[in-house]
């Protein structure tokens, strides 16, 4: 029995009923979709996955992709509406009709595209805000690390000056591969078996990937867009062995650099290949690490360390978002609960 205080009549909590699981669609099933698609099945008793989207239903695949879900029309995916949409195909084509689709018909989207975020910057602002339905974006930049969210929130302390960072992990890789003595081609195979890089890595290696994140960042932190036409780029495929070869005399570190700096009310970005002495901060990150710095006009600096390419830290990153959304919905419907029986 229940402990009686004061002269009301005491009861038990009414025990909530299982929420019911949030129902998503899955769209793209590359190295990093693998990745999403495996952890999801993982949590089975949370999300059920109602559709796949790849390019190819006849190719083989591994033995845990469910072939009943899988589907090459995104429209597919959206009949009958689930909960949420996980986009990880890139670009700017399917992706971007996929993701106007759901959230017209107030579904959630997820996603790790910062090409399309970059160039619709409709879309990159609706990825800072909260409003409904949500576009959450965290692994569009940095991986595993909460690049966005923190830039949010250290604008939201000061103004921001500057931006300093390695903001792509595969040619932080491909880069030290380079000046360990391998060729280009084999550098870029070995990122590629490590699921550093895609089967195409021209995104990466030709420094568009960490234009666009550095587009994003430059959103968050000024409160301005720079359009990834005006930041001045110039990838790994510049780079010449006669480069790589006097880095190494001099005993420097080659480091794909993205840096922004805010001049009045107009701001300049450059990604570009640079030599670096090895106690520079930026030159300290190994592998696919992912370092970034943030620096105030009153001197101080906030800095950002994590894995930044590979399945599972940007796997990490979406599903991050993906229970976010949950809690939101959970909550919502929770609310609409108690509303009607108040």
């Amino acid at each position: 029995s229940g402990t009686l205080a004061g002269s009301v009549a005491s009861r038990f909590e009414a025990v909530p009923p299982e929420p019911p699981r949030l129902k998503v669609a899955l769209a793209g099933l590359g190295t990093v979709g693998l990745g999403v698609l495996r952890w999801l099945r993982g949590l089975g008793q949370d999300l059920e996955l109602t559709g796949i989207l790849v390019s190819d239903r006849d190719r083989t695949r591994q033995d845990d992709v469910p072939r009943e879900l899988l589907t090459d029309n995104w429209r597919d995916l959206l009949s009958p509406p689930p909960d949420l949409v996980i986009e990880v195909i890139g670009g700017t084509g399917v992706a971007a009709e996929l993701i106007s689709a759901a959230r017209g018909r107030g579904i959630a989207v997820v996603t790790a595209n910062k090409e399309l975020l970059a160039r619709k910057p409709a879309l990159g602002r609706a990825a800072a805000t909260r409003h409904w339905p949500p576009l959450r974006a965290a692994a569009s930049v940095g991986g595993g690390v909460p690049a966005l969210e923190h830039a949010a929130l250290i604008a939201a302390d000061n103004p921001v000056q500057s931006l300093t960072g390695v903001l792509n992990g595969t040619c932080n890789f491909v880069l030290e591969r380079l000046q360990a003595g391998d060729t280009y081609p084999a550098a870029i195979t070995a990122a590629q078996r490590l699921g550093f890089a895609e089967a195409d890595p021209h995104l990466d290696v030709s420094g568009l990937d960490s234009v666009y994140k550095l587009s994003l960042l430059c959103t968050t932190l000024f409160g301005t867009g720079l359009p990834p036409a005006a930041i001045e780029c110039r990838g790994l495929e510049t780079v010449t062995p006669e480069q790589v070869q006097a880095a190494g005399r001099q005993g420097q570190v080659l480091k794909l650099v993205a840096a922004a700096e805010r001049h009045g009310s107009r701001v300049r970005g450059r990604v570009s290949v640079q030599a670096l002495a090895p106690d520079d901060p930026l030159a300290r990150g190994r592998n696919a690490e992912n370092c970034l710095f943030i620096h105030h006009a009153d001197g101080r600096t906030h800095a950002l360390h994590g894995k930044g390419a590979g399945r599972y830290p940007t796997t990490c990153s979406v599903l991050a978002d993906v229970m976010e959304i949950r809690r939101e919905i959970l909550g919502g419907q929770a609310e609409g609960a108690a509303r009607k029986t108040g």
